[in-house]
């Protein structure tokens, strides 16, 4: 039954990515203002103790200032590792960098842990959306950390 769900998930997620890609012709509203919502889908691995993983997560942020976005994500890392990360965020933009800050709830096998992120990544901006090589670090509990990494898609809104 486990099989089953990754798919689906993963397809719901690209599905939502490419309709907004879809209706979304450009970062800017109707005024010329700048857009202040974005939404990214992420792709790529999760790497611990217990092994290396395939992992998909979905961020929303929204737009305070040309350096602060705040909002959530959201990551599922399956095979052995198996864990679903959750939490508010804020985003620090320098240039092209991100930088991401979040306290998390790490809900896994061995119950639910309060955990944190710290995350860098490198905005490359193409007309409609962006592409992204992310590396975040969860952890802070223990001594035990996980490193993701992998490329986030984004279009703003």
């Amino acid at each position: 039954m486990k099989s089953r769900v990754f798919p689906v998930v993963l397809t719901f997620l690209f599905v939502i990515f490419l309709s907004i890609v879809s209706f979304a012709d450009s970062n800017k509203d109707d005024d010329g203002e700048e857009a202040k919502n974005e939404l990214s889908l992420f792709l790529g691995a999760t790497s611990n103790s217990d092994g290396t993983a395939f992992t998909y997560g979905l961020d929303y942020s929204y737009r305070i200032t040309s350096f602060l976005s705040i909002g959530a994500l959201i990551d599922h890392a399956g095979g052995d590792i198996n864990s679903t990360l959750l939490g508010p965020a804020a985003f620090f933009h320098i240039r092209n960098f991100g930088i991401t800050t979040a306290p998390a709830l790490e809900f896994s096998d061995g119950g639910t842990t309060f955990t944190g992120r710290i995350g860098l990544e490198y905005e490359i901006g193409l007309k409609a959306f962006s592409i992204s090589p992310v590396v975040n670090i969860d952890g802070f509990r223990g001594g035990e950390f996980s490193v993701v990494y992998g490329l986030g898609f984004s279009i703003e809104f």
